[in-house]
Formats: structure tokens, sequence, C-alpha cells
């Protein structure tokens, strides 16, 4: 399998998971997991990482997807390898990527105790999540936590550009129906990259004011 043969087989997998998505909540532990896990490796297909080091990654994430499948007994499309004819999306993933990046490296700077502070500021608003007070007796949880270096929120902007560029994979001689779910997903990938450096800013003048 080469590069273009493993972005074709990505969007295969997506549409996988896509089948079961509408089954369950996109804030469920599994699927926030098998999100992040999509979206840095469509990262690293783009950059064209070591392909042996892609194909063991491919295969992590197709084992996640079939289990996720049978866990909610879903069948699986058998879909032929089919490729998407359209890369205007891949500068605008590029730039969400790259604002993901800022706002990890922005988290991981900060101290236990503005943690703290900036998860008080945005329970229910930034991640969709609601904390008992009892989480708060165990800051060692935090610690060890992803809450704090991603903002699982935001990874639904991520998820639906993906629902419509499979779309596109699925129905490649559909031309009118295509440009529309294109501009569909571009968009979202722009306003999800918008949302993430709002949030920075927040946290950063909530902290620094």
């Amino acid at each position: 399998m080469n590069y273009q043969q493993l972005e074709c087989d990505y969007f295969n997998l997506y549409n996988q998971f896509v089948s079961v998505d509408f089954q369950i909540s996109l804030f469920e532990k599994n699927h926030r997991s098998l999100i992040k896990d999509f979206v840095f490796f469509y990262h690293q297909i783009l950059k064209q990482k070591d392909l042996n080091y892609l194909l063991g990654v491919r295969n992590k994430i197709a084992l996640k997807v079939h289990n996720y499948m049978q866990e909610y007994s879903a069948s699986p499309k058998d879909l032929s390898l089919i490729c998407l004819r359209e890369s205007k999306h891949i500068e605008f993933f590029q730039i969400f990527y790259k604002a993901l990046a800022y706002f990890v490296a922005f988290r991981k700077k900060l101290d236990e105790e503005q943690k703290i502070k900036n998860l008080i500021s945005n329970i229910n608003e930034c991640f969709g999540y609601h904390f008992l007070n009892s989480d708060f007796n165990n800051l060692q949880k935090f610690q060890k936590s992803d809450l704090f270096t991603l903002p699982d929120k935001y990874l639904q902007y991520f998820h639906f550009a993906m629902i419509h560029l499979c779309f596109m994979v699925l129905h490649p001689l559909n031309f009118k129906d295509s440009k529309r779910h294109l501009d569909k997903a571009i968009d979202y990938l722009i306003e999800g990259t918008f949302k993430i450096y709002e949030l920075i800013f927040k946290e950063y003048f909530l902290l620094f004011p």
C-alpha cells in the first residue's frame, strides 16, 4: 500500500466509523478517543511519515473501529478502495491541526492551579462535560487527564468535516453535491480553527488579565 492508497483507505475507515456515529454521543469516551486518533493519523499521512509506521497506526485504528462496530452491533460496509478526488480541504485541515497544536502547547505550560481555574471557568462550555464536586478532590486525576491537552468539544468540527468528505468518497460522480459537501467540510474546519483560537485567547486573558 502506497501513500495515495493509504489516504483512500483512511476515508473508507472513517466511513465505517461514521456508520456507528449516529447511534451514540459525540462525547462518549471511546468515540472521542477514535476521533483524536483519526486527526493525528490524517496529519501523519499528509506529512508522509514512514510508511511502515503509518501502516501500523492504520491497523491499530482499523482494529478499534472493528471493535467499536461490534460493540454497537453495526455491520461493516463492503467498500472498494475509492479515493477522494479533491485536495482543497487539505490546506484548511493543516490550519486546523496547527490551531490544535498551539492549544496543546498552551495548556501544557499551565500549572495545576491555572488548569483548575480554567476548568472551573469552562465547565459545561468548553467540553460539554459535567463535573461533580468530588472530581476536584483528586488533582492527580487531572494531572494524568488529557482534558487539559486537547479541546474535545472542538473535535466535532473535524468530525463533521470528515462526514462531508466521506460523502464525496462514496458518491464520486455526484459533482454538484460533491462541491456542496466540500464547501461544508471546509467551513467546519475554518469554524473549528477560529473556535480553538478563541478559546486560547479566552483562557489566556482569564489567567493573565
